[in-house]
């Protein structure tokens, strides 16, 4: 037996020594002593407690060592034949020995995501429940932020169909809630908008009816006057009703000014810049 081979195994480098013994082998490929020495190199090492792959390379070796050997050998008697049996019947063991280990492994690890995914699943109810209760936007961006975290911390890829229908749901869920929030408070910022309006266009309608004569007289504090308060609005963001109450002010004193106010009441409504209100 090579010298090298027996000092590693004495020296416990087991992957040194298969290396020796499997370059051994490749050249006498039929020499029982050699390939009873890979065989169970080989197969120690697939024992091992190493990742599954590596563990299935090297019984794959032993495997495809185990054919050659069977091609290349003279068979003389039953107990080669015997020999060549016993590995089969020890590769196909720990092939399955292999297998069911790592099936152990795989569902003990998919039952821990699924568990993690479960505890997630309770955060995104709860979020769910508070998301109902919303009332500014800040209180939505923030449970939207928590969502995407979880998002992230979801294993998906160990959903069991439970957890896929559950989170389907739960999709469909928040997206018609979030939907739901948004519109309501968009109209909450809408109307919001519209109170401050309408109330600057009684201030214009209160100013202007106290000092009719005066700001009729006076351009220039009628345009400070209207600008700033009545057509800084964009009309794309008032409700009809508040439009309604713009068209009263502006045509009471549309009506009450001359044909030269007219004009320049007409001109300030388009070119007055429009205020951005959040």
């Amino acid at each position: 037996m090579n010298k090298l081979y027996e000092e590693l195994v004495s020296g416990n480098s087991l992957f040194d020594a298969y290396i020796v013994i499997k370059n051994e082998l490749s050249h006498d490929p039929g020499n029982t002593e050699i390939f009873e020495e890979f065989m169970a190199s080989a197969l120690r090492i697939a024992g091992l407690d190493i990742d599954y792959n590596s563990r299935k390379k090297y019984l794959g070796e032993a495997d495809m060592a185990l054919t050659i050997f069977a091609e290349s050998v003279v068979i003389k008697d039953l107990s080669t034949l015997d020999m060549i049996k016993e590995y089969t019947d020890k590769v196909s063991d720990m092939a399955e020995s292999i297998q069911n280990a790592e099936e152990k492994e795989l569902e003990t690890i998919g039952r821990k995501r699924r568990a993690n995914n479960q505890k997630e699943f309770k955060k995104l109810t709860s979020i769910y429940e508070k998301m109902e209760k919303v009332e500014t936007q800040d209180e939505l961006d923030a449970l939207l932020k928590e969502i995407s975290e979880i998002e992230g911390k979801l294993e998906k890829n160990a959903f069991d169909d439970i957890q896929r229908k559950s989170y389907e749901t739960m999709t469909q869920s928040f997206s018609k809630l979030i939907s739901e929030k948004m519109d309501d408070l968009n109209y909450q910022k809408l109307l919001e908008k519209n109170k401050e309006a309408i109330k600057n266009f009684k201030h214009v309608f209160d100013r202007y009816n106290e000092k009719k004569n005066f700001y009729n007289k006076n351009e220039a504090d009628l345009k400070a006057l209207v600008t700033k308060n009545l057509f800084s609005y964009d009309s794309r963001e008032l409700m009809n009703e508040s439009l309604i109450y713009f068209n009263h002010v502006y045509t009471t004193i549309f009506n009450n000014v001359g044909d030269d106010l007219k004009y320049k009441l007409t001109e300030w409504s388009i070119t007055s810049e429009k205020t951005k209100r959040d």
